[in-house]
């Protein structure tokens, strides 16, 4: 996931999606909720580089039900913020491009 969220950052997002899925199968086939969680979030936010709303809303979406399961509370709670900025987002036809550690955005 961190070359994921390194290509992410630089822009290269064909390498960042690759990346991704391959942490998420992994991750998956571990059974690691949390993990699972956070290349949710990860994915949602190269959607957001993306422009592509629905797709990180999705997995905004799927990260927040990780975190639940777990009762991850600090991380639920910054992916509701992240929501929630979504929602009003689309009601204001604008989009946030990125979130730094007070909207929710987690370290790399």
């Amino acid at each position: 996931r961190a070359w994921g969220t390194a290509h992410r950052l630089t822009g290269e997002y064909d390498q960042a999606q690759m990346r991704l899925r391959q942490s998420l199968q992994l991750f998956q086939s571990l059974g690691t909720r949390w993990q699972l969680g956070r290349t949710h979030y990860e994915f949602g936010q190269l959607a957001m580089a993306r422009n592509d709303v629905p797709t990180a809303r999705h997995h905004f979406q799927e990260a927040l039900s990780e975190f639940e399961k777990l009762r991850a509370v600090h991380n639920a709670d910054q992916v509701r913020s992240i929501l929630s900025q979504l929602q009003d987002a689309a009601s204001d036809a604008t989009l946030p491009h990125e979130l730094d550690s007070q909207n929710g955005h987690f370290p790399a």
